[in-house]
């Protein structure tokens, strides 16, 4: 006798292809899928390799072109730094003139390397480390701040420090004070700086304006704190790219007010932009 509802057998019966077929559309579908997956991961470009800061062309430590600049070689001779000497890089970025300086000294001297970029200053200790360079000190200061011991240093340098060049003259005046008193009797301070008429492009991280302060006006600044100028070189760095576009900037050295001549040098320089 049967059992059981009426129909049960033959519900037990159609059901069972159901879930076959059932199955077998989920596996089509996760093959499609699949090979959707594959092909959109093909035709997808490769990645970008998105330089860090100290592999980006200017900043860079190793830099044929850059070093082939008559200002590069400007720089170093103005700071007229020797072996034995205390030397301190202000805004010293990955280290470019660091390194340079370092070998300059030698190991009987010494190198600070400042910056307000954690990372740039993690590089350069890094940098230093692996290449056995015990002579280099680098450390983060506070934003507005050269951060420097005060009658230490026989030379100082700024290169492109964007932030001391803002047309404010109280802070400049105030900087240039706290660098002059960094140095020893007779030390040197040199500014470089390739583009000083406008820092437009800065815009998006600066809270001030970025007008570049004149040659002019920064020597009268530092004659005010002690400082007597050495030489005076208006700088123009021309851009291939850009025919019609000159960078104006300038190439600074001073002394302690009682080492410095009655009157400084002064010459333009003129360089092309080279791709770095």
């Amino acid at each position: 006798m049967a059992t059981g509802r009426p129909g049960s057998a033959l519900l037990a019966i159609t059901t069972k292809p159901r879930r076959a077929i059932l199955r077998l559309a989920l596996l089509v579908l996760a093959g499609l899928l699949g090979a959707l997956a594959v092909g959109a991961l093909r035709r997808a470009p490769p990645a970008r390799h998105r330089p860090a800061k100290w592999e980006r062309p200017w900043a860079r430590v190793r830099n044929p072109a850059r070093d082939r600049l008559e200002a590069t070689r400007e720089v170093l001779a103005l700071l007229d730094a020797r072996p034995g000497a205390s030397v301190a890089d202000v805004g010293a970025g990955a280290g470019y003139f660091t390194f340079k300086l370092a070998a300059v000294v030698g190991p009987a001297g010494r190198v600070t390397a400042v910056d307000i970029d954690p990372e740039m200053v993690a590089f350069v200790a890094r940098f230093a480390r692996s290449h056995g360079l015990n002579n280099v000190e680098a450390r983060v200061v506070p934003e507005g701040s050269p951060g420097l011991d005060a009658g230490r240093y026989d030379a100082v340098l700024l290169s492109e420090v964007y932030n001391f060049w803002q047309g404010e003259e109280p802070a400049a005046r105030r900087t240039l004070r706290a660098l002059a008193a960094s140095l020893k009797p007779g030390g040197r301070l040199v500014l470089f700086q390739t583009d000083v008429a406008t820092c437009a492009w800065h815009e998006r991280w600066r809270e001030h304006n970025c007008e570049g302060m004149e040659p002019s006006q920064l020597v009268g600044l530092a004659r005010e704190v002690g400082l007597g100028p050495l030489a005076v070189r208006r700088y123009d760095l021309n851009d291939p790219h850009h025919q019609d576009r000159t960078r104006p900037g300038f190439l600074l050295a001073f002394t302690t007010a009682d080492r410095a001549p009655t009157t400084p040098e002064t010459r333009p320089l003129r360089e092309t932009y080279a791709p770095w």
